[in-house]
């Protein structure tokens, strides 16, 4: 009985460290797809006025990008009503973007 416990639990650690070899793996290529490369494009955006349209192509705005770092983008939107909010959006929802303006003018 013991040694069935013993290969049991031999099998379920194997398996344990294969998925966590799996997972990054998956993360490396994620990394290397295009996730930090986006975010350092993006770098070169701040201050600019672009539009930026979100993954399904339904959700797109002005703004102006303010800060950027490897998952996260920080925005300056303008409504129709000109009332400012600062969002915060993750860079993989971000399907592209258009640059307005080339002139700083945050």
């Amino acid at each position: 009985m013991e040694f069935w416990i013993f290969i049991g639990l031999a099998l379920f650690i194997s398996s344990n460290s294969e998925i966590k070899n799996r997972l990054a793996k998956l993360e490396r290529k994620r990394k290397d797809k295009g996730g930090i490369n986006m975010s350092k494009i993006i770098e070169n955006l701040i201050g600019m006025k672009c539009k930026i349209t979100e993954g399904t192509g339904v959700m797109n705005y002005e703004c102006f990008v303010l800060e950027v770092d490897e998952e996260w983008v920080k925005l300056k939107v303008v409504n129709k009503k000109n009332e400012e909010s600062i969002v915060i959006k993750r860079i993989d929802v971000i399907r592209d973007i258009t640059i307005l303006d080339n002139k700083e003018a945050v």
